[in-house]
């Protein structure tokens, strides 16, 4: 009888022993692998990349990153989840990598876990705006806000930093939502 739990026990646990350390201890879910920002992108998703080069090495990020495909505009685009850095408190955040015709990456969206917010005017928004881009500056130097743009729905903050990529938020009149997302490379931005 002994031998017989022995050997059940040994059935059940060698598959798990043979895993690296990493893949036994998953992170909580929602959580990527931290990645470190650039001014051109986050971890091995940067402006200029071949887009299915940046995926296959996304998918070693996050085995649940969406394959390439064509986005709602017909680029292929692909998704994954990471983890900020340790400066930004490790938060889980979603980064979506758009390409041109010639298959390069040309505009790069993170959106932080807390993306969207409720806030209580449009001056609240870009609060939020401006206290997520300050804890950007170690990575990507400092920042400018830009004029905000009042269109019929929403109010529009932009802050700009001196490499190129800008925090956007918008705050929608009608509900009080305010999305903030870290872009690089944004065609209109």
């Amino acid at each position: 009888m002994r031998l017989r739990r022995a050997l059940l026990a040994l059935l059940l646990t060698a598959p798990l022993t043979a895993l690296p350390s990493a893949q036994r201890t998953p992170l909580p879910a929602g959580q990527g692998q931290p990645v470190q920002l650039a001014p051109d992108g986050v971890g091995p998703v940067t402006l200029g990349r071949d887009v299915h080069d940046a995926a296959r090495i996304a998918a070693t990020l996050d085995p649940a990153a969406a394959a390439v495909g064509p986005g709602c505009d017909a680029r292929p685009q692909f998704g994954l989840q990471v983890g900020l850095p340790q400066a930004l408190g490790r938060a889980p955040a979603s980064v979506m990598a758009m390409a041109g015709a010639d298959g390069r990456i040309e505009e790069i969206v993170l959106q932080p876990a807390h993306g969207r917010l409720r806030t209580s005017s449009s001056a609240a928004c870009r609060d939020a705006a401006e206290a997520f881009a300050t804890r950007l500056t170690g990575a990507l130097a400092a920042f400018s806000a830009e004029p905000m743009r009042a269109g019929p729905m929403t109010d529009e903050h932009s802050l700009r930093f001196a490499g190129g990529a800008r925090v956007s938020a918008r705050w929608f009149r009608g509900g009080g939502d305010c999305d903030v997302a870290l872009h690089f490379g944004a065609p209109n931005g």
